[in-house]
């Protein structure tokens, strides 16, 4: 059975948003009920969610899969490293303009709270894809 162009851009438009609940750590019982609200059957929407769930876990084993994984968790470190720089340096030069008396304080609360968190996370994630 060969399928139009049309339904192709479909099943891949189904694939990418699976694939993206997958690695947002979405259940994917849930991810089925999403696709069944979306007019497909339940066993479909169940088979579906579990052939791209084991084509993904595949990937992951894969050399490649695993090259892109640490590739992305040391770029998480990296980004959140630079932020909770700016946000420490940040503080340590309020700090010091106070005490000489010329200036507020500044707390960057956003870098150092999201590069903490990008930090940790493509931290472990890196010490969890290097096995």
């Amino acid at each position: 059975m060969s399928l139009s162009p049309e339904d192709k851009k479909v099943i891949e438009g189904y694939t990418r948003f699976v694939e993206k609940k997958l690695d947002k750590g979405v259940h994917p019982e849930k991810i089925a009920s999403e696709l069944v609200k979306s007019g497909w059957t339940e066993d479909s929407a169940i088979e579906f969610v579990e052939q791209i769930e084991a084509r993904m876990d595949e990937w992951e084993d894969s050399p490649e899969g695993r090259s892109q994984l640490l590739h992305r968790a040391m770029r998480r470190t990296i980004i959140g490293f630079i932020l909770l720089a700016i946000g420490i340096s940040s503080l340590i030069l309020s700090a010091l303009e106070i005490k000489k008396g010329n200036g507020m304080m500044f707390i960057a609360i956003g870098p150092l709270l999201v590069g903490g968190y990008l930090f940790l996370v493509g931290l472990f994630d890196w010490l969890d894809y290097r096995q």
